[in-house]
């Protein structure tokens, strides 16, 4: 391109850098889900001196990256929802195991993410979980209300 059009080229660059993801794409969104919640351990390298330190250490280190790994996850279904659309099966997995609320919650808000992008891509019976969350957690209600609203509307 910068042969043809040179004048062009620093446009198109700073179009393609603005508009590519750098940090997530489709491929590193299971792992951010499986880091949601934080009982999960990494394999770690830190040698604390004493047992109940490296507890602690790696009970801090859990609880930042579930605390990352939520906030990215938030962001990408408020701004770019098109990324979960391959893993609808996964969040629908997650929703119907319902291990723990929070992540249920950005499940939820994931698919109610997904319906804006693509109704017919959420899986009609999974109104019953939703309805099923909605009563059980107030926090996730406006997440689990709009994917309930947008499940209404296919039937």
């Amino acid at each position: 391109m910068e042969d043809h059009l040179p004048a062009a080229a620093p446009t198109m660059a700073t179009f393609l850098r603005r508009s590519s993801l750098w940090v997530v794409n489709t491929s590193s969104i299971p792992t951010l889900l499986e880091r949601i919640s934080p009982s999960f351990t990494p394999a770690s390298q830190l040698q604390p001196q004493s047992q109940s330190q490296a507890q602690a250490t790696i009970e801090n280190e859990n609880t930042r990256v579930a605390d990352i790994s939520y906030r990215l996850l938030m962001f990408i279904a408020k701004h770019c929802p098109m990324i979960f659309e391959s893993h609808v099966g996964l969040l629908t997995k997650m929703v119907s195991d319902d291990k723990d609320e929070r992540s249920t919650e950005i499940a939820l808000r994931a698919l109610a993410a997904v319906t804006r992008v693509d109704e017919k891509a959420v899986p009609k019976d999974l109104c019953a979980h939703a309805m099923n969350f909605v009563v059980s957690v107030i926090d996730a209600c406006p997440y689990s209300g709009h994917l309930l609203i947008r499940c209404s509307g296919m039937r």
